[in-house]
């Protein structure tokens, strides 16, 4: 393993550990199984209380965050199809705060209307940089997909 799939993996388990003692700490106790999308929600502001998320910062740890959970639910015997990381609701808030943070950075995205002939919407970024290091931090599209 490598340094940095050791870092990943130690990430993973912090992350699922502190997870596991909001769960504990939730009034009344949770169980995993009785977990959903709002309580992942509520979990990233027990985090913030703490200043343990950075929901400002670039690039974004909350989607970091949240996929080392999803990983963690589904590696300890979660199903995927009722993992609450990967709920309407949380992936909802994801793009919320990516949104914003682009609002932030001076950039904004922008749907230009599909065409007469039934073309799909699609999702364009307005405002773009000229610099390549603010090329470099904006949000991939398939990032809102």
């Amino acid at each position: 393993m490598s340094a940095a799939a050791a870092a990943a993996a130690a990430a993973k388990r912090g992350d699922w550990i502190t997870f596991g003692q909001y769960l504990k700490n939730h009034k009344p106790p949770l169980t995993l199984s009785r977990c959903s999308g709002a309580h992942v929600l509520e979990f990233l502001r027990y985090l913030d209380q703490f200043g343990k998320t950075k929901v400002h910062a670039d690039p974004c740890p909350l989607d970091a965050l949240i996929g080392r959970l999803r990983a963690a639910f589904e590696e300890n015997g979660g199903q995927p199809e009722t993992n609450p990381f990967g709920a309407r609701a949380v992936r909802l808030y994801l793009r919320e705060v990516r949104d914003s943070q682009a609002k932030a950075r001076g950039y904004g995205y922008g749907v230009l209307g599909g065409g007469s002939d039934g073309s799909s919407n699609r999702v364009v970024l307005v405002g773009a940089a000229s610099s390549t290091a603010a090329r470099g931090s904006m949000i991939p599209l398939s990032a809102l997909n």
